[in-house]
């Protein structure tokens, strides 16, 4: 499926869905609990089902958030005893990172990694990090082997033979994927900058068209009706 907007949908300039994506996200983690997020989820929800994402949108947001609120659920209940309050405090968690999965599931649905490091280097982003973030995104399949390899060592290890173990064998697995496959970007770049070359020399981005102007101002417009109900209703 080519890359639309949520609103209309045409094509639309990634930059355009960066920001509302990033402003969605802002509007989740930071507004008010549990308004902000539950809003930010309906409309998520809503942009998945004008896209045809609906089902896959669904399935990321309740893994993610299901994983967060577990988690989230057995550090209260362990820091301060409380079942009620952890419950509450987990669900809340639950809720705000549901929301931003969902965003960012759609943004990643809608927009080719080839577009994204245009939109990057439009936020200022300094050259060599866009260029690590978009090597980083062709080494997927590095990023894969490594998690696989390291996860069946883990598992010889008996990493996963308990509760204790099983999380802190995943966070070490996370964090050895990411670390190698950010390795494997930088390397390249720099081969890349010794033969005088720059992935960023063809991140330029055209001036944004009308739509992209209109879809820009409606995303706005949305945000603020959302900021406006959820801070409205925390009164």
């Amino acid at each position: 499926m080519r890359p639309e907007s949520f609103v209309s949908g045409a094509r639309l300039d990634a930059r355009v869905k960066l920001l509302a994506a990033l402003g969605f996200i802002a509007m989740a983690l930071g507004g008010p609990l549990p308004i902000a997020p539950a809003l930010v989820g309906t409309a998520a929800f809503l942009f998945a089902a004008r896209i045809g994402r609906f089902a896959g949108t669904l399935g990321r947001a309740l893994r993610v958030a299901g994983l967060a609120c577990g988690f989230a659920f057995l550090a209260r209940l362990l820091a301060s005893g409380g079942a009620v309050e952890s419950a509450r405090s987990a669900a809340n968690l639950a809720l705000c990172t549901g929301a931003s999965t969902a965003i960012l599931s759609l943004l990643v649905a809608a927009t080719p990694p080839w577009e994204m490091a245009p939109a990057l280097r439009a936020l200022r982003l300094p050259d060599a990090l866009v260029e690590v973030l978009a090597l980083a995104g062709r080494y997927v399949a590095v990023l894969g082997a490594a998690a696989r390899t390291s996860w069946e060592a883990q598992a010889m290890r008996l990493g996963y033979s308990d509760g204790r173990r099983a999380v802190r064998s995943g966070g070490e697995l996370i964090g050895l994927s990411l670390l190698r496959a950010f390795a494997q970007a930088e390397a390249t770049a720099e081969a890349v900058a010794a033969r005088g070359g720059s992935l960023c020399l063809a991140c330029a981005s055209p001036p944004l068209s009308r739509s992209d102007r209109r879809a820009a101002a409606t995303f706005f417009g949305l945000w603020l009706a959302m900021a406006a109900i959820a801070f409205g209703g925390s009164r």
